[in-house]
């Protein structure tokens, strides 16, 4: 079902490889990657058509992906540098699909953060993943408000 992922924080694509590993053949993955170290790395070590990498930070997203609606929006370590997380969560679910989802992988859970998610989304659920090192919360968050 799933056939458009947009992914924040792809970094070297220790995830981003996983997800084209499960991908259809059909589906396309769009990662941001604003380090430009680490987005090389990650375009030298994927050759995947599937694949579409962008060097910028997910707040600037829009410029790229010009209102295209999403299944799936991953996110890893995304609020170190977000500077306003409420709008940044409101508009990425404004970029999913009427039944889309967002997973977040955080180690920590900051301050407000469940309050700043269920003000986007109607169904939030946390997961601890101790296998992850270091450990992290997987934010599971469904049903995008005002979709």
């Amino acid at each position: 079902r799933v056939t458009s992922i947009l992914e924040f924080g792809a970094g070297e694509g220790v995830v981003t490889r996983a997800v084209l590993k499960q991908m259809k053949d059909n589906a396309t993955i769009t990662a941001f990657a604003p380090n430009e170290s680490m987005r090389a790395r990650l375009e030298l070590s994927v050759h995947d058509s599937r694949l579409r990498v962008v060097q910028d930070i997910a707040e600037d997203a829009e410029k790229y992906i010009a209102g295209k609606k999403f299944d799936l929006v991953l996110a890893s370590n995304p609020f170190s540098k977000i500077v306003d997380r409420r709008k940044f969560l409101q508009e990425t679910a404004q970029r999913l699909n009427e039944k889309g989802s967002l997973i977040i992988f955080n180690q920590h859970i900051p301050i407000g953060l469940r309050a700043d998610l269920r003000s986007s989304f109607k169904c939030v659920r946390v997961e601890w993943e101790p296998r992850n090192v270091p450990p992290c919360f997987n934010f599971i968050c469904t049903d995008p408000i005002g979709i």
